[in-house]
């Protein structure tokens, strides 16, 4: 451990986004980064450029700042760099904010704004609020059936708009995001979404 530094990277998560975000600051910084994460499971676990910690029920906002303590105080010398990563952290750090220790940086909104910021369809309004572009979106809500009219040509991207409670309602063929090129395929995979239990638009 280079004693030099004065910052530690603390991340959420076990994806390949936590890989690739500390493999940048191990190539940068040579610093080996904390990460906690739900699953012994690649790419995070098993990695020398991680120092990888598996921790059940990691997106409770209650177990967050169990672990962000723990790793503040292991590092009291540095400053812990915190980031999330996957809208579930991110919703827990932001309603940890007042209570990190002093030397924890976690650079995020406060809860109520970030909720906002993260769910696709009021994120699209604010775009439109304030003038910014974006991409032209139908919003489908449940039970909305399969008449409806899309006031553009495929191809289609189906996402969900609050992707966290999405998540909770695991399926074989679930993905982050659809590329579809037909709207035969829009509604089957609308159909297999609510079919699962998500409840959003």
């Amino acid at each position: 451990m280079d004693q030099s530094l004065s910052f530690q990277p603390l991340l959420f998560g076990g994806d390949i986004n936590v890989y690739s975000v500390a493999r940048a600051f191990h190539e940068a910084y040579g610093v080996k980064t904390v990460a906690y994460g739900m699953y012994p499971s690649g790419p995070c676990f098993g990695s020398g450029i991680i120092d990888y910690r598996v921790c059940a029920n990691n997106d409770d906002p209650a177990v967050v700042l169990e672990n962000v303590k723990k790793v503040a105080a292991e590092f009291a010398d540095r400053k812990v760099l915190l980031l999330g990563c996957g809208d579930n952290y991110l919703t827990s750090i932001a309603c940890n904010l007042p209570n990190f220790p002093e030397n924890v940086i976690a650079p995020y909104v406060d809860l109520s704004l970030m909720e906002t910021l993260i769910h696709k369809e009021k994120f699209y309004e604010l775009c439109d609020k304030y003038g910014i572009d974006h991409p032209a979106t139908f919003v489908y809500k449940k039970g909305m059936g399969h008449d409806f009219t899309l006031p553009f040509d495929g191809p289609f991207v189906v996402k969900p708009a609050e992707s966290a409670t999405y998540w909770d309602h695991p399926f074989d063929t679930q993905k982050k995001a659809y590329v579809l090129q037909t709207l035969e395929e829009v509604d089957r995979v609308v159909d297999e979404i609510y079919e699962h239990g998500y409840e959003d638009s």
